[in-house]
């Protein structure tokens, strides 16, 4: 999978709009602390979501979430990470950041060997967040004349399930597609009970070991797609980053019925409902 295209096109068009890097010295991408600058000069931020970290067995996770690329591990950042094991066809460490959408294709040696109407999107839900993908014909300087297009998604992830949208795509350029099949990946997720792909139900979706795959073809690029997941009572996850209080709903226990709490600090509590 190939992160550079379509991905690096809208890395790129941010930063000439925010007068940005697109690489950061983590540095200067993270909270000011003493572990992340002795670690600068062995890793960096690729846009605002990829923490990537080279010729060092240490690399310095930001607050929050991250996912290893590599095995699928969730870590919580704000400290320094040791001795992480890399495949050994892989020269570093890869850190997604929860939250992150990232659009890629295949791998290809230049920009138009494969057609772009084809795109596989990872995401890594935690909370709300979004992603705008850019795009331009790849070929001239048109994009100067504002002949480019960009496509909005979205992602809601809560605790009884998620939502996904793709929103009709703004602009247009020459050779723009008019209609594109995308498999959406969800990793780090728990097993739906229901997919609905514009609010009808599909049976065609794939679970294994944390990742949701969903096909879809959007017909007309200029509509709106939807994706519906609700997770089953068995399959709830609880939220215990952003959420000082949580319940599950109650749930069968031989004779009795119980309501179980969850306390992001302090002990869990199980209490009869």
């Amino acid at each position: 999978i190939d992160f550079t295209d379509p991905a690096d096109s809208s890395k790129f068009e941010i930063a000439n709009r925010k007068n940005a890097a697109i690489r950061e010295g983590s540095g200067l991408a993270l909270t000011a602390t003493r572990h992340a600058f002795e670690t600068c000069n062995d890793q960096y931020m690729l846009g605002d979501n990829l923490m990537v970290g080279v010729f060092s067995d240490k690399i310095y996770l930001p607050e929050g979430g991250w996912i290893d690329f590599w095995s699928g591990k969730r870590y919580e950042g704000r400290k320094q990470m040791e001795a992480i094991p890399i495949p050994e066809d892989r020269d570093g460490y890869l850190f997604i950041r929860e939250g992150a959408i990232i659009p890629c294709k295949p791998v290809t040696q230049h920009v138009t060997e494969e057609p772009l109407d084809s795109l596989i999107i990872r995401v890594y839900p935690k909370g709300e967040s979004s992603y705008t993908l850019y795009e331009d014909d790849g070929l001239t300087y048109a994009y100067e004349d504002g002949e480019i297009a960009r496509t909005k998604m979205n992602c809601k992830a809560t605790c009884s399930g998620l939502d996904f949208e793709i929103m009709p795509v703004e602009g247009k350029y020459e050779g723009m597609y008019g209609s594109r099949k995308y498999l959406i990946e969800f990793h780090g997720v728990s097993e739906p009970a229901s997919v609905c792909v514009n609010g009808k139900e599909v049976p065609g979706w794939n679970f294994e070991d944390g990742k949701l795959s969903v096909s879809l073809a959007q017909e007309d690029t200029r509509q709106k797609v939807t994706i519906n997941c609700k997770y089953g009572k068995k399959a709830m996850k609880v939220d215990f980053d952003n959420i000082e209080e949580q319940s599950i709903p109650s749930f069968k226990g031989g004779e009795k019925d119980f309501t179980v709490r969850m306390f992001t600090h302090g002990t869990n509590k199980l209490r009869k409902g």
